[in-house]
């Protein structure tokens, strides 16, 4: 095999890069483990003893651990386990719920089994590029100008100073919660009412006996629930008819130590890299290496940097550099232009360390490396945005010595992508609906919920429903909207834009064909075919030889008479009617009937 980043290898390379069964899992089980937690813990708040369901700062920060540990398994793992590890713990130590030791203790490994197997695919796509590194014919150097301050440092500054920030209200409440506890007396009352709260279940109490400054009926915010005509125990401050609570359930200030815990892990989590940066670059200038894999990269203005492959005008990895001398880029916003040769040195993998090595110089790195699982294809409309809307800059011709595919072909989901679309429409469906009965949630929170509950189901759908195919008398395409059908003879033309197909069609509001069109209603794209990226890939024809078929059946001049192209809504376009219904009638009933 040719040395380099070829497309083949790069493949291989960003095999199972863009899978996100297991993230998703653990974000799932996450979700479990806070619902395990909760459900749980059935402890009633308690006069007799007030640290039931008092303020707990050690649980407040802890918290963030927990959040932490299902956020961040998407972009940092390794930091996501380590959280979920000292939350276990934590949780082992100072929780006597036993169902959330063992949930949380599960999270953990579960983590740590992710871990490893992310190291093994690390190991293994090392492996895969083992034979793709040469010898360097330039000796890296240079001199590592550092990361220039910018949005991270600023970033990073910023969230410290709301951690300490938080820590110092967290303080003052503090100070004030003692001063009413130093006047406060405590009054027998009962529940008369439920009323609104805010920030939960609100009660309103009568008091047995007045207390001078403070009104008979207060209304206390409260965790557990009670029924009206239960007898409680309130704290009342005569100077501060404000500051009222139950005995069982004293003032929570701990969230400004959650607030400043979370401004502070995230502070470390975006740090880590500038700091991890500082010390790689360091080592790579400090022995430079003698090999690397030869790669072709756009020089650009800015970074990223796309890096190519070599036998194809794909992007395999971005690699953000710091600033430093480079080629001068003074060609035109053409691709073949701007394309120069490299090597990549260092830890060559998707979150390594490495530098890209060419004559002018060393990009070194101000970030790990970005590997592109779906080898995106780069064209001139990269370059320049204007050519956008110009086909002809984003797909090509069909080369004459393809040969077309045996018709019929068709590309359709799997079962397992179909359940995956169905479950999750259903999901987000009841999720939503069970949501927007939250008594916490207001009527603009309701609206963001029944937009990312469409939002939801669209994907499902697409996933359910989604299917192409190629016959020899029409093209069929269905979405989660539409079901477009396309007799052969309204093809004007047929392209290929990498793994995809492109059909373009005769519009009788310009000339002759379609070429030029800037409709994307008149563009149709058809794909992935033969390996490319996506749920519906398929081992099968590639794109270039069921374009070559369509091209041999397309009509070689425009027909005299309008061939008819037709578009009727599909399945999916009932389903999200459907879930668009129910969400507006539960929206009504919830929060304006």
């Amino acid at each position: 095999m040719t040395r380099g980043m070829t497309v083949e290898r790069a493949r291989a390379w960003t095999a199972g890069l863009g899978s996100s069964t297991r993230r998703g899992a653990l974000v799932v089980a996450g979700v479990a483990a806070f619902g395990i937690s909760v459900a749980g813990d059935t402890g009633r708040c308690s006069p007799a003893d007030p640290s039931v369901c008092g303020p707990h700062p050690t649980f407040a920060a802890a918290i963030v651990l927990a959040f932490a540990a299902v956020v961040l398994v998407w972009w940092r793992p390794l930091e996501a386990a380590g959280c979920a590890i000292a939350f276990a713990l934590l949780d082992l130590g100072f929780d006597d719920v036993l169902a959330a030791n063992i949930a949380w203790t599960l999270l953990a490994v579960l983590h740590v089994w992710h871990v490893v197997v992310l190291r093994r695919e690390d190991t293994a796509r090392r492996r895969v590029l083992l034979d793709a590194f040469v010898a360097l014919p330039v000796v890296p150097s240079g001199r590592d100008p550092g990361v220039a301050v910018g949005v991270r440092h600023v970033a990073v500054g910023a969230l410290l100073a709301v951690s300490v920030a938080g820590l110092g209200f967290f303080a003052l409440d503090l100070r004030s919660d003692a001063a009413h506890e130093g006047r406060a007396v405590d009054a027998p009352a009962k529940v008369v009412a439920v009323v609104d709260g805010e920030d939960g279940a609100a009660y309103r109490l009568r008091l047995d006996r007045p207390v001078p400054g403070v009104p008979p009926e207060p209304v206390v915010t409260t965790l557990d629930e009670y029924d009206v005509g239960d007898a409680v125990l309130a704290r009342v401050d005569p100077t501060d008819a404000t500051w009222t609570h139950l005995v069982a359930e004293p003032p929570d200030r701990t969230w400004w130590v959650s607030l400043a815990g979370g401004a502070l892990l995230l502070a470390l989590v975006v740090g880590r890299p500038l700091l991890t940066g500082r010390v790689r670059r360091g080592a790579l200038l400090a022995h430079p290496p003698s090999s690397g894999v030869p790669v072709r990269w756009l020089d650009v203005d800015d970074s990223p940097l796309p890096v190519i492959a070599t036998d194809r005008d794909v992007v395999v990895a971005e690699l953000e550099t710091v600033g430093g001398p480079r080629l001068a880029a003074d060609g035109p916003a053409r691709l073949e232009h701007r394309v120069r040769s490299g090597w990549l040195v260092g830890d060559v993998r998707d979150g390594g360390w490495c530098a890209l090595v060419h004559p002018g110089g060393t990009e070194l790195p101000a970030a790990p490396l970005v590997a592109l699982g779906g080898l995106p294809s780069i064209d001139d409309a990269f370059l320049d945005p204007d050519l956008q809307d110009d086909v002809a800059a984003w797909s090509e011709p069909v080369a004459e010595h393809v040969a077309g595919a045996e018709l019929p072909v068709a590309l359709s989901p799997s079962v397992l992508d179909r359940a995956v679309g169905a479950a999750a429409a259903l999901a987000a469906t009841v999720a939503g609906v069970w949501v927007l009965g939250w008594d916490e949630a207001s009527w603009w929170q309701a609206i963001g919920v029944c937009l990312s509950v469409l939002s939801a189901a669209h994907w499902g759908m697409t996933r359910l429903l989604s299917c192409v195919h190629v016959g020899r008398d029409r093209l069929r395409l269905v979405d989660a909207v539409w079901r477009h059908h396309v007799p052969m003879g309204a093809v004007a033309d047929v392209r290929v834009a990498g793994d995809d197909l492109v059909v373009l069609l005769w519009d009788k509001r310009r000339g002759e064909n379609a070429e030029d069109a800037d409709d994307a209603e008149d563009v149709l794209v058809l794909g992935p075919w033969g390996g490319g990226g996506g749920a519906r890939s398929r081992t099968g024809p590639s794109a270039a030889a069921v374009a070559a078929a369509v091209a041999d059946l397309r009509p070689v001049v425009r027909p005299s008479a309008a061939v008819p192209v037709s578009r009727q809504l599909s399945a999916g376009a009932a389903v999200l009617a459907l879930v668009a219904a129910v969400l507006f009638v539960r929206y009504l009933t919830v929060f304006v009937l």
